[in-house]
């Protein structure tokens, strides 16, 4: 096992230094920016909105129905919080 890893590393360096630089200059974000501007525009964010009242419903109703734990209730408040609120977060993160 060792061995095999010993004739690797070379070969891996001797890739990593053969790369072209210009790859790395590409715009590495375009797709994700793209991604987050389609989850904040128009049906994404009705979508996320209504999901994420969905989730936060539903552990409410759980919760005072007796049917749930409060861990249970716990995770559906944050995941629902975070659905509603992560593509703001995320396009604040790369608008800095």
């Amino acid at each position: 096992m060792i061995r095999r890893c010993r004739r690797a590393l070379p070969l891996a360096a001797l890739l990593a230094l053969s790369s072209t630089p210009a790859f790395a200059a590409e715009d590495w974000t375009a797709p994700i920016t793209k991604f987050i501007e389609t989850l904040t525009s128009g049906l994404g964010q009705i979508g996320a909105g209504v999901l994420g009242l969905g989730i936060i419903a539903l552990g409410l109703w759980a919760a005072m129905s007796g049917r749930m734990d409060w861990n249970r209730f716990a995770f559906a408040l944050i995941g629902g919080l975070l659905v509603m609120v992560g593509p703001t977060i995320v396009a604040a993160l790369f608008a800095s």
